[in-house]
């Protein structure tokens, strides 16, 4: 089992799950028993994404955003990386989004899906992707998407994959909204036609006249 962690309440930590307890006469101090991603990094790697950096990469999304239609914006967004993460079954997802869920809300992490879903609230979302990689005991196997250059070195700096926002949209896209094969012209090129074919195309030249 993970040891047992004593740190301060407001300190966010990442965990796959973890068991908190007050302890009497320590008001505001918590015992907390957690297992890091990185006990789970072997089995599957973990895809940091800054939220709102790649939603402004599809353009539908960034008219919802021009428009001021956040929350569609940034469901779309979810529904589209869900439905990629479908296809990468051994890879673990993490959204980070600025800011409140909505007005007055305190919710910090949720799930949609399979994803793993963070509000920044009051703090920045680059500070909780750059946490992330920096408090994982493997950094090397995350893969962080941002086109945020100061992101971007922060996880090379810690041996984690960074790739940019236009770069996953384009290989997301790809994999959801496949291009639909082109019709083969040499697959008619030599084609005859049978005795049934050409009498239906003569009678319809005729009816044509």
């Amino acid at each position: 089992m993970p040891d047992v962690k004593f740190v301060d309440p407001d300190r966010i930590t990442f965990g796959i799950s973890h068991f908190t307890h007050n302890l009497p006469g320590k008001v505001g101090l918590q015992y907390l028993r957690e297992w890091d991603f990185g006990h789970y990094n072997s089995m599957s790697s973990q895809v940091a994404i800054d939220g709102f950096n790649l939603i402004y990469k599809f353009l539908d999304l960034e008219e919802c955003m021009v428009q001021n239609r956040l929350s569609q914006a940034r469901r779309g967004l979810l529904e589209r990386i869900e439905s990629y993460s479908k296809k990468k079954k051994k890879q673990t997802f993490h959204i980070f989004f600025d800011g409140k869920k909505e007005v007055g809300s305190e919710v910090f992490q949720e799930t949609f899906g399979k994803l793993n879903v963070y509000f920044s609230r009051d703090r920045k979302a680059d500070d909780l992707i750059k946490e992330f990689v920096r408090t994982n005991v493997r950094p090397s196997e995350i893969q962080v998407v941002s086109s945020d250059k100061e992101i971007f070195f922060h996880a090379k700096k810690w041996g984690a994959h960074p790739i940019t926002s236009e770069e996953f949209a384009a290989i997301v896209t790809a994999e959801i909204f496949p291009p639909k094969p082109e019709a083969d012209a040499d697959e008619f090129k030599d084609k005859k036609l049978n005795s049934e074919e050409l009498e239906y195309w003569k009678n319809l030249f005729r009816k044509g006249r």
